[in-house]
């Protein structure tokens, strides 16, 4: 086993003309949908103020405010990476939702229950077996 310990004897002097880094943090998020809204609230959590910019007056007022956005999981037979990410990520944003809802996040505004893209070209029984293959949870929309 290597042990090593990065303890520089030069530090780089900051470039003439170039100020400090201000002390607290400030962010302009420009949009109100899923994207700036995720920014917004990882930024936050991070201790950055934000101020999240939006052409109308509430969140998700254009595409965003539809359910398929919100929530979209994707059975895929190979079951890699990818479809293990995308799952786990549709896992986080049902929980997400769950929590908003408790927190008074209108029922229209984050449904996630029924929506599921298939391969419109299996029967159903054979999506069954996959679902059941890939050790998805009984709760899983559409199976």
């Amino acid at each position: 086993m290597t042990v090593a310990r990065y303890a520089p004897a030069f530090h780089a002097p900051r470039p003439a003309g170039r100020p400090a880094p201000p002390a607290a943090r400030e962010a302009v998020v420009v949009g109100a949908g899923l994207a700036g809204a995720s920014v917004a609230a990882a930024l936050a959590d991070q201790g950055w103020h934000c101020r999240v910019l939006d052409r109308h007056p509430h969140p998700a007022a254009e595409t965003s405010g539809n359910a398929g956005g919100l929530f979209h999981p994707v059975v895929h037979a190979d079951d890699g990476p990818h479809a293990r990410l995308h799952r786990a990520g549709a896992l986080w944003m049902r929980q997400a939702l769950r929590c908003a809802r408790a927190a008074g996040l209108p029922p229209a505004a984050g449904a996630a229950d029924g929506l599921l893209r298939l391969d419109a070209q299996r029967r159903a029984a054979d999506l069954q077996a996959l679902a059941e293959r890939l050790g998805l949870p009984p709760t899983w929309p559409g199976c």
